[in-house]
């Protein structure tokens, strides 16, 4: 009987210590990561978002689709896979749409950083539809100022403009091309 009790304890010390070495010894990099460092924290996740902004008086400004939003909490920042943004005016005509691959949204609103294929469409449905594609680009909404230092390709209906470094005042709508500037121009028929 002792031998048998022997052999049990033996076994259950066995499945305890694979138990054990199950729970915290097989943990990826990414769990520990995820769990114990607060900037890596998610605190919360949406699939097929759709964000809408309005001003003080309730008029729609902007509707933004993503795939997905993550938000980290150490970070204060959410970050969204694949962004549309329609903007509109005040008479809730489409003003822009701008589209990434990826954007990071600080959550103090001073900051967005997008990410792979930015395009930029000013006035879209118009005649002097403006079209602006670029690697990244750093919107900070309070200014109401736009800038990338990358390569940037501006179309428009009168040609195409390329230069490194563009910064763009909303407000304003004043763009202004910072270095190597080269552009194609068409010649417009007068009437």
């Amino acid at each position: 009987m002792p031998l048998i009790r022997l052999r049990l304890a033996i076994a259950s010390l066995l499945v305890l210590a694979l138990l054990l070495t199950w729970q915290f010894g097989w943990r990826s990099d990414t769990e520990v990561i995820s769990s114990t460092d607060p900037q890596q924290r998610i605190d919360w996740y949406v699939e097929g978002a759709v964000l809408t902004r309005y001003d003080e008086e309730g008029i729609r400004l902007s509707v933004t689709d993503a795939l997905e939003i993550i938000h980290f909490e150490g970070k204060k920042l959410s970050e969204l896979q694949q962004p549309y943004t329609v903007g509109y005016s005040t008479d809730q005509n489409v003003d822009h749409t701008l589209s990434a691959k990826q954007a990071l949204y600080l959550d103090d609103n001073s900051r967005i950083d997008l990410m792979g294929k930015v395009e930029l469409h000013l006035n879209p449905a118009s005649e002097k539809a403006v079209a602006m594609f670029t690697p990244t680009l750093t919107y900070f909404p309070e200014r109401e100022l736009a800038v990338t230092g990358d390569p940037v390709e501006i179309d428009s209906n009168s040609g195409v403009t390329r230069a490194v470094g563009m910064e763009y005042y909303i407000a304003e709508r004043r763009m202004e091309l910072l270095t190597q500037v080269r552009g194609n121009y068409v010649a417009t028929e007068s009437k």
